[in-house]
């Protein structure tokens, strides 16, 4: 499955935490959307993290995608704050973060 990386995760970072050593990050651009630094975060001393919003006109977010193994996303999630068995693509409580 396809990853893309705008914010903090960086191909080491990932390989760490998805216990791949081997995984390579290729350059990416996703049209139509923003990288924006929205919510409070105490992992960051209380700044926003990285988030995407859509938006119109000639916006782009540079990243990098990375194509990780459904076990691989799921380490991902677990290190993003999805508690084991709750839906990553929901946004409800206690998600942090909802994968799209």
């Amino acid at each position: 499955m396809p990853c893309l990386c705008y914010g903090s995760n960086s191909v080491a970072q990932l390989r760490e935490r998805c216990q791949n050593d081997t995984l390579v990050a290729e350059a990416a651009t996703l049209p139509g959307f923003r990288r924006i630094f929205a919510g409070s975060s105490q992992k960051w001393f209380g700044v926003g993290v990285a988030s995407l919003a859509a938006a119109k006109g000639v916006a782009a977010c540079i990243g990098s995608i990375v194509r990780l193994s459904v076990a691989e996303l799921d380490l991902l999630d677990r290190h993003e704050g999805i508690p084991t068995g709750s839906d990553p693509f929901s946004s409800a409580p206690p998600n942090r973060y909802r994968r799209q």
